[in-house]
This record gives structure tokens, C-alpha cells and sequence, in this order.
């Protein structure tokens, strides 16, 4: 995750990763009190399932 400024520049970025786990951002949505909210998947490659 990048967030950038109005300029397009870099102010932060962020990786969420686990090992044995694939995972796919769809959509992230800022909340009202100004952190992030990510909406995805995420597929265990040990356990071949999925949660939301």
C-alpha cells in the first residue's frame, strides 16, 4: 500500500504479507477517524481456502 499526496508523491507505503499466503487488495477505503481500510482476499497456500 502507497499512499501519495496530491502532487503524486510518496508520503508513506506499507506491505502486509504473511509467508505461505497469498493475498489480493481489491479496494481500500479511508475511514472517518483517517486510517485505511483494505478490502480483499486472502488464500492460505498450506490450507487452500479463502476469507474475506
Amino acid at each position: 500500500m502507497i499512499k501519495l499526496n496530491e502532487n503524486g508523491e510518496k508520503e508513506w507505503e506499507k506491505v502486509y504479507r504473511k509467508m505461505e499466503e497469498a493475498d489480493i487488495g481489491y479496494q481500500i477505503i479511508e475511514s472517518s477517524d483517517g486510517g485505511y481500510i483494505i478490502v480483499g482476499q486472502i488464500f492460505n497456500l498450506s490450507a487452500p481456502q479463502s476469507m474475506y
